[in-house]
C-alpha cells in the first residue's frame, strides 16, 4: 500500500502541469475515503484484533498519515502560492494591446483558477486564505467584468477593422478621441477599482457615436465608389453591333452615325450626373466631420483627391472600353475569334464611265475618325476641381473669362486622357482598322475597271462602237 502510495505521489507531480494542486488534493481525500472504507469494516468484525489485522492496521495508519503530510504540504504551497499572486494579478490593468495593435482584456485566468480551487477545499474544510476568499466572493463580478469588456472590445476591433485607407485619415481625430475613451484601462483602471462597470458604460457610448459617423462617412463613400466611380468606369458609350437595329437594308454610314451620337449623348450625360453628385457627399462628410460645408475643407485635401484620382481613372478606362468597342465594330477582332461580324453600315457602287462608290473613301475615313475623337472630347464635360476642394474650376473663377461665345469648361480631364499612352494606341489602332477597309473598297474599285467586269458598268452601245474600231482598224 505504501509503494502504491509513493506511485501516486509520482504520477501526481507529472499531473501537476495540467491540474490544479487543489483539485488533486480533492482526488487524494477521495482516495483516502475508499482506503478507510474496508478497514472500518475490518474493524467491526473485530479482523484487526489478529496478528495479520494489526499489521494490516498498521501499514493503513502509516499511509493515512503519509497521506495527510502529503496534502498539508501541498495545501501550504497552494496558499502560499495563492498570497503572493492574487494580489498582482488583481492590481493588473484591466486591458493590454497584442502585437498587431489590437486591444484585448488583461484579466489573468489563473484568478478563475483559484475560485474553482478554493470552493472545493473549502467544502473538504481546509482553512482558505483571505486572499483567495474575497477573490472568490467576487467570482460572478469579475465574470460580469470580463464579459462585458470582451463584448465592448470587440465592437471597438470591428469599428477600427472597419475604416481603412484615406477614411482612416479624415477619421483620425475621431480614432484618438475613440481610443482616449479607453485609455483609463491601460492607466488607471485594476481589477479591484470600483469605477469599472462606469468604464464600460463610457466606453459603449463612445464606440456607438463613432460607429454612427463612420458608418455615414463609410456609407458616402460606397456610395461614390459603387455608383460613381464604377459606374463610370463600366460604362460603354458606344453601341454594339446588336444594338444597332435594322429596318430591311442595312443602314447609310449617316444613319449609323447618328445612332451612335445618340447612345454616346445618352450614356455621357448620365456619367456626367452621377460624376456631379460626387461633391455634394464629400461635403456631406465634411459636415458630418468638422461641421463645416464649404468643399474645401483643409483636413479633407488628400481625400479630395483620392477620390478625383479615382474617377480619373474610371474615366481613362471609359474612354480605352469606347475605343475598343470602335474598334470592334470596325471589324477588329481577336484572331482566335470565330464569330462572324455584321456589317456596320452599306457603301454603294455606281457603274457609270468609271465604277464610284458612296460614301467616298475621305467621308469613311473623317467620319469614324471623328467619331473616335467624340468619346474623347467627352471627357471635356467633366470639369476639375481646384487643388484642395471639391469645387469646379468653372470659367471665370481663377481666371479672367473668355468670350463669350466660348462656354467651355476651362479644365477639364481631356488633356490628361488625350495624352494617354494607351488612348494614343487604340486612335492608331482605329485609324489604321479604316485605312484597312478603305483600302478594300479601293482594291473592288479597281477589279471592277478590269476587263472581265467591263459589261457590268459600259453600256452596250459602247461596247459595239468599240467593236466597230477594231473591225475598222483590223482592215486597215
Amino acid at each position: 500500500m505504501i509503494l502504491f502510495f509513493f506511485f501516486f505521489q509520482a504520477e501526481d507531480g507529472i499531473r501537476d502541469a495540467q491540474e490544479s494542486r487543489g483539485l488533486g488534493d480533492v482526488y487524494k481525500r477521495q482516495l483516502y475515503q475508499r482506503l478507510k472504507k474496508p478497514i472500518v469494516r475490518f474493524q467491526e468484525g473485530d479482523m484487526l484484533y489478529s496478528s495479520y489485522g494489526k499489521k494490516v492496521k498498521s501499514e493503513y495508519v502509516e499511509v493515512a498519515r503519509l497521506m495527510k503530510d502529503y496534502a498539508t504540504a501541498r495545501f501550504e504551497n497552494w496558499r502560499d502560492e495563492v498570497k503572493g499572486n492574487t494580489d498582482a494579478y488583481l492590481k493588473a490593468k484591466i486591458l493590454r494591446k497584442d502585437a498587431d495593435d489590437v486591444y484585448q482584456v488583461n484579466f489573468n485566468t489563473n484568478l478563475f483558477q483559484i475560485i474553482k480551487e478554493a470552493k472545493y477545499l473549502d467544502r473538504l474544510g481546509f482553512d482558505i486564505p483571505t486572499e483567495a476568499l474575497n477573490v472568490t466572493l467576487q467570482d460572478e463580478v469579475y465574470h460580469n467584468y470580463v464579459e462585458n469588456l470582451k463584448s465592448m472590445l470587440a465592437q471597438f476591433n470591428h469599428e477600427l477593422a472597419l475604416i481603412e485607407g484615406p477614411e482612416r485619415v479624415i477619421l483620425g481625430k475621431q480614432i484618438k478621441e475613440l481610443k482616449d475613451a479607453l485609455q483609463p484601462g491601460f492607466t488607471e483602471l485594476n481589477w479591484i477599482s470600483l469605477g469599472i462597470a462606469d468604464f464600460v458604460v463610457n466606453c459603449n457610448k463612445a464606440i456607438t457615436q463613432f460607429r454612427n459617423l463612420s458608418r455615414e462617412v463609410r456609407k458616402s463613400a460606397e456610395h461614390i465608389q459603387t455608383q460613381v466611380v464604377d459606374k463610370i468606369a463600366a460604362c460603354q458609350l458606344l453601341p454594339d453591333t446588336r444594338e444597332i437595329t435594322y429596318t430591311g437594308d442595312f443602314p447609310e454610314l449617316q444613319h449609323v452615325v447618328d445612332g451612335i451620337e445618340r447612345v454616346r449623348q445618352e450614356r455621357i450625360e448620365a456619367c456626367v450626373r452621377a460624376y456631379s453628385s460626387v461633391p455634394p457627399l464629400l461635403i456631406k462628410i465634411e459636415t458630418q466631420i468638422t461641421g463645416m460645408n464649404t468643399g474645401k475643407c483643409p483636413l479633407l485635401e488628400d481625400y479630395y483627391a483620392h477620390w478625383e484620382k479615382k474617377l480619373w481613372k474610371a474615366l481613362l478606362k471609359l474612354v480605352i472600353n469606347s475605343l475598343g468597342r470602335l474598334a470592334t465594330l470596325l471589324g477588329c477582332q481577336k484572331s482566335d475569334s470565330k464569330k462572324q461580324r455584321l456589317p456596320l453600315f452599306k457603301v454603294i457602287f455606281h457603274f457609270t464611265s468609271e465604277p464610284t462608290y458612296t460614301p467616298n473613301q475621305q467621308e469613311i475615313m473623317n467620319t469614324i475618325l471623328k467619331i473616335a475623337q467624340s468619346v474623347i472630347d467627352s471627357t471635356k464635360l467633366f470639369v476639375r476641381w481646384m487643388r484642395g476642394t471639391c469645387i469646379d474650376y468653372t470659367v471665370g473663377t481663377l481666371t479672367s473669362k473668355p468670350a463669350e461665345d466660348n462656354n467651355e469648361p476651362l479644365f477639364s480631364f481631356f488633356s490628361d486622357i488625350e495624352q494617354a499612352n494607351h488612348v494614343r494606341t487604340l486612335q492608331e489602332k482605329v485609324r489604321r482598322v479604316v485605312q484597312s477597309r478603305v483600302s478594300d473598297l479601293e482594291a473592288k474599285k479597281r477589279n471592277l475597271k478590269e476587263d472581265k467586269y467591263r459589261s457590268v458598268y459600259v453600256t452596250e452601245k459602247k461596247l459595239k462602237v468599240d467593236a466597230q474600231l477594231k473591225d475598222q482598224l483590223h482592215w486597215l
